[in-house]
Order: C-alpha cells, then structure tokens, then sequence
C-alpha cells in the first residue's frame, strides 16, 4: 500500500500546532505512527500537530485539514506541540 509512499516535513515547528483545521484525534506511540496515519487518511490530510505525552505510552496526534503555507494565522504557539507540513 506504502510501497512509493513518502513522508517528511516541508516545515517543522516546535511548540506551534495548527489550530482550526482538525480533521481527527488519534492517540499514537510515537510521531512516525501520527505521519503514517496523515498519509493512511489520503489527500485531506495536509499536516499534523503531535504532542509526546508521557502516560501510558499514547501520544496526542492531531491531522489537519490545511497547513501553514495556506493558513499562516493558523498556526500558534503552544507548549509540547511539533507542528509538520505534509509534503506528498
């Protein structure tokens, strides 16, 4: 399903997130499973907002309907978050 699939962040920003634009709330082990769910939701999936959360092994991951380069307002500071742009 993957075999040609590639994911790494056009921008990358710590402690920002994009808000406004939540598509779903996943809860993952770590940021690759937030990246490869971005890409498993298809084309509406344009980035994403992860925070490490030291309970229980879940993670917040947060995608996004909209990115950065189209929605510079939309993205503010906020402690824990790393913001990534999805690029394919």
């Amino acid at each position: 399903m993957f075999r040609n699939a590639e994911f790494h962040c056009r921008v990358r920003r710590y402690n920002y997130q994009l808000v406004g634009h939540r598509l779903t709330i996943r809860w993952v082990q770590n940021e690759l499973a937030c990246a490869i769910d971005c890409l498993i939701y298809g084309n509406g999936c344009k980035s994403y907002n992860y925070k490490h959360n030291d309970r229980n092994g879940q993670n917040l991951c947060e995608l996004n309907s909209s990115n950065q380069r189209n929605n510079p307002a939309s993205l503010v500071y906020s402690i824990s978050f790393q913001y990534c742009e999805r690029v394919s």
